[in-house]
């Protein structure tokens, strides 16, 4: 992967700590796909509802997301990142 989000060249151990930080405060999460657009062949961008509830604010969020999904010739992806 070249790129998640803001970490450029991510290896699994930065993966793990990204995802072991966020997690641990998020319960109930949901994404409400509104919109999947092809831009390319190997690149896709999703439009979703993201809603949470963040157990250190004790309060839930609705999040608009616009995320873009590139893919290499193989089929992984290979970069994801916000769009807007």
């Amino acid at each position: 992967m070249k790129r998640y989000y803001d970490i450029t060249s991510p290896n699994y151990s930065n993966l793990k700590n990204r995802y072991t930080y966020l997690w641990g405060f998020t319960s109930n999460p949901k994404n409400h796909v509104k919109e999947i657009t092809e831009i390319n062949e190997n690149t896709f961008d999703l439009i979703t509802d993201y809603e949470y509830f963040n157990e250190r604010k004790n309060k839930s969020f609705v999040v608009n997301s616009s995320i873009r999904f590139v893919f290499d010739s193989n089929d992984k992806i290979i970069e994801t990142y916000n769009i807007k």
